[in-house]
């Protein structure tokens, strides 16, 4: 074999989503492959880059996949370094391989992809429809914001709202879940406005899933600082601060009614720096946005307190 997946976790975890096992105990599983890496490449903020490698095949993914899959898990989340449909990166071969070899596994309900916009294309909705019988089956775009500006000036995305809109549409016609990715803490806000940020994309993310009948999560990810990038430029040069977890708590309180949401703290061995709490909290508040991602239960959130909320120092 001549790449090896480099990563792969088991979450145990309460399974809330409005799915036929929303209330059964499972295991999620992430796998990571080394693909041939993001045709795209120009995202201010991504760091996968150093993630991948040169002519992968068809036959190297599937020895990868093969090797990391867990027997028994209820929900695989399959990243690589860019878009799964995105046939110079992930081979079609392997694409359709996922989708045959996942009928195999009867534990699994549910299979997360990720995909820029372009790529998922009405054959690649149809090679789905075909191939993943009685899977549940979600694509995952990194919308960032709702903010023109902010997603395509300064993060440099390139993804136009219209062409989201128009793909959230027709993977809704097939019944394909979208998990939105919304960025908390781009660049040029101060922290304030980077959670109404982060709330108004939500809003707008639900609000189009009503519209369209669409099965939709929000994935709210805590910008970090992955080496080599145009925010880690920003960052040395003392122009860009990362947000501190309680804002992020604030993001879940103000969101957690509207829809199925969620809230990232790996940084994929990717970065040093990334969000915290202070020395007090820190440990505790991520220990309840996990809880959270896994149950959805706001009173996790809730219990949490610390002087440094508030200010106070030496906290």
């Amino acid at each position: 074999m001549r790449f090896r997946y480099y990563i792969s976790v088991i979450i145990r975890c309460k399974m809330k989503t409005k799915v036929a096992y929303e209330k059964t105990e499972g295991e999620r599983q992430i796998i990571v492959l080394k693909t041939n890496g993001c045709s795209y490449g120009k995202c201010s903020m991504c760091g996968f880059f150093k993630h991948c490698a040169r002519n992968v095949t068809s036959a190297d993914l599937a020895a990868q996949f093969d090797g990391a899959i867990k027997e028994g898990v209820k929900e695989l989340h399959l990243l690589g370094s860019g878009s799964f449909f995105d046939d110079k990166e992930v081979p079609e071969e392997f694409q359709r391989y996922v989708f045959e070899r996942i009928n195999e596994e009867k534990a699994l309900k549910r299979i997360i992809l990720e995909s820029r916009p372009e790529y998922i294309t009405e054959k690649k909705l149809e090679m789905i429809k075909a191939k993943a019988v009685g899977k549940e089956v979600c694509i995952a775009i990194g919308l960032e914001s709702r903010n023109n500006r902010i997603r395509n000036k300064v993060l440099k995305k390139g993804i136009g709202i219209g062409a989201f809109e128009k793909v959230a549409e027709r993977m809704a016609q097939y019944g394909i879940g979208l998990q939105a990715y919304i960025l908390v803490n781009p660049p040029g806000l101060t922290e304030k406005d980077a959670v109404e940020d982060a709330v108004r994309t939500a809003e707008y993310v639900f609000c189009m899933g009503k519209k369209l009948g669409a099965k939709v999560k929000a994935a709210f990810q805590p910008a970090f600082i992955a080496r080599d990038t145009d925010l880690e430029k920003l960052f040395e040069a003392g122009k860009y601060k990362l947000i501190n977890l309680w804002a992020v708590l604030e993001i879940i309180k103000r969101t957690h009614k509207m829809g199925n949401i969620s809230a990232g703290l790996d940084t994929e061995g990717l970065a040093d720096y990334y969000p915290k709490g202070c020395a007090r909290c820190d440990a505790a508040i991520r220990e309840a946005i996990t809880a959270f991602n896994a149950t959805q239960d706001i009173e996790v959130i809730n219990k949490i307190a610390c002087g440094c909320s508030k200010g106070e120092k030496n906290a």
